[in-house]
C-alpha cells in the first residue's frame, strides 16, 4: 500500500536557542522545509537550566510558530538531546538463533533488547540504540548490517545512548501542552555523526568536536553508533565574555569585536577595530584575549579527547561542527596548530540550511525521517549511505 510521507516536526535544543522545523521528505536525502523558527533563550550550564520557566515559554512559542505557519497535523514531535543531558554506554552482546538461517529485523531487535538493561534506571532513559559493528558466528569479519546473512549466532558491539529523566519529563510536558501524543528523543551528537559523516568515514573511529555557544562536546563515532561522548560547559560565548571583562564593554559590543578580529593577521599597534557604538579596540589586544580564551577551550578539548581514548596518531582528520567559533576568523586554524591535527569542518547539505549553524537541526531532521519510516515499517534501521 502506498504510504504518503508524513510531515516531520522537530525541535532542536541548543545552548543558545531553540530551533523548530516542519518538513517533509521529497526524495532520498532531499527535504522540503515548510517552516523554520529560531528563538534565543538563556541556555544551560553543567546540565542545569538557567531559567526553567523561560525555557518552557520559549520552546512552546518556537513550536507554535512553525505549527501555525504550516497547520501541520503531525502528532509526533522529535526532540534533540544535547550532550550535557545524555551519556553513551557500549557493550558486547550476542544471541544464538534457533538454527542457522538468514538474520532478519526481529533478530536485531531482540539482540538490542537483550542488552538494554536501562529501562528501570532512576536517572536515565534509553533513547537511541545502534551498533558500532556486528559479527556472525565466530567470523572475525565486522559488518555494518548483518540482515540477510546466514548464521546461527549474531553478535554486536552495541551503543546505548541515555538521556536524563528530568530532560525527558520537561519536554514531554511541553509536547503534551501543544497536543503532541508522542515524543521521540534523538541524541544531537549521534544524529550529527550519522548525518554529516559518510559511511566510509565511519568504518573507523571518527573524532567529532561540536563547539557550541555555551556548551561543547567531543564524541567518537564509528559504524552507526557513538563509542564515547564527553561534554563541557565552554563555547563561543566564553570568548565574548572574556573580551567583555577585559575591556569593560557591553556584551554585544564585545561580540562585535570578537567577530571582527582576524587571528590570521599579524596586527601592529596602529591596527584598530571600530564598533557600531562609535568606539573601538586595538586589534592586537582583542586578538590576544581571543587566543587566550581559545587556549582554555583547546586544553579542555584535549582533556576530553584523552578521556575518549581516541588515538591522536591516526591519519584521520578531526571533524568539527557547531557554530560556537565559526564566526571567528582564523580560529579553526589556531585549534589545528595547537592540536597538531588537520580539522575538517562539517556542515549540512540541505539547500538554504547548509551552514554549520544548522548542523544540529538538519541532522535531527534527517535521523527523525529514518526513525519515522522505521515506525511505519518502510525502512530497515540502517544509516549506511
Amino acid at each position: 500500500m502506498f504510504f504518503k510521507m508524513q510531515e516531520l516536526v522537530v525541535l532542536d535544543v541548543g545552548s543558545k536557542a531553540f530551533s523548530a522545523m516542519v518538513a517533509s521528505k521529497k526524495s532520498q536525502g532531499v527535504f522540503y522545509v515548510k517552516s523554520y523558527a529560531e528563538t534565543s533563550y538563556s541556555g544551560y550550564e553543567e546540565g542545569e537550566w538557567f531559567d526553567l520557566d523561560e525555557l518552557n515559554q520559549r520552546a512552546i512559542s518556537t513550536l507554535e510558530k512553525v505549527i501555525s505557519e504550516t497547520g501541520t497535523k503531525s502528532k509526533t514531535l522529535f526532540v534533540s538531546v544535547p550532550a550535557e543531558f545524555s551519556t553513551t554506554i557500549t557493550k558486547d552482546i550476542a544471541v544464538v538463533l534457533d538454527r542457522s538461517r538468514k538474520i532478519v529485523d526481529a533478530d536485531i531487535d531482540y539482540l538490542f533488547k537483550k542488552g538494554d538493561t536501562y529501562e528501570t534506571n532512576s536517572q536515565y532513559v534509553p533513547i537511541n540504540t545502534s551498533a558500532i559493528y556486528f559479527s556472525c558466528d565466530d567470523s572475525s569479519r565486522l559488518l555494518i548490517d548483518p540482515r540477510g546473512v546466514v548464521a546461527r549466532k549474531v553478535s554486536a558491539c552495541a551503543s546505548y545512548i541515555l538521556a536524563e529523566r528530568n530532560f525527558i519529563t520537561t519536554f514531554d510536558n511541553i509536547a503534551k501542552s501543544l497536543g503532541f501524543t508522542s515524543v521521540e528523543y534523538i541524541s544531537s551528537e549521534w544524529a550529527q555523526g550519522l548525518t554529516l559523516l559518510e559511511k566510509e568515514q565511519r568504518d573507523k573511529d571518527c573524532l567529532l568536536i561540536n563547539i557550541g555557544y555555551l556548551s561543547s562536546s567531543v564524541s567518537v563515532v564509528r559504524g552507526e553508533g557513538l563509542l564515547e561522548l564527553k561534554s563541557f560547559s565552554l563555547g563561543g560565548a566564553h570568548l565574548t565574555a572574556n573580551i567583555f571583562e577585559a575591556f569593560d564593554t557591553p556584551f554585544e559590543i564585545a561580540e562585535e569585536a570578537r567577530d571582527k578580529v582576524d587571528l590570521n593577521l599579524c596586527y601592529t599597534d596602529e591596527d584598530y577595530i571600530e564598533t557600531q557604538d562609535g568606539g573601538g579596540f586595538i586589534s592586537a589586544e582583542v586578538a590576544e584575549v581571543v587566543k587566550d580564551s581559545l587556549d582554555i577551550l583547546i586544553e579542555t578539548i584535549a582533556s576530553a579527547i584523552e578521556l575518549c581514548k581516541y588515538d591522536m596518531t591516526s591519519y584521520s582528520p578531526i571533524y568539527l561542527t557547531g557554530d560556537g567559533i565559526s564566526c571567528v576568523r582564523g580560529a579553526v586554524r589556531y585549534i589545528e596548530e595547537a592540536l597538531g591535527k588537520s580539522i575538517e569542518v562539517l556542515s549540512p547539505r540541505l539547500p538554504a540550511y547548509n551552514k554549520t549553524h544548522y548542523s544540529s537541526v538538519v541532522s535531527l531532521l534527517s535521523v527523525a525521517s529514518k526513525l519515522n519510516q522505521k515506525m511505519h515499517g518502510l525502512l530497515r534501521m540502517s544509516f549506511a549511505k
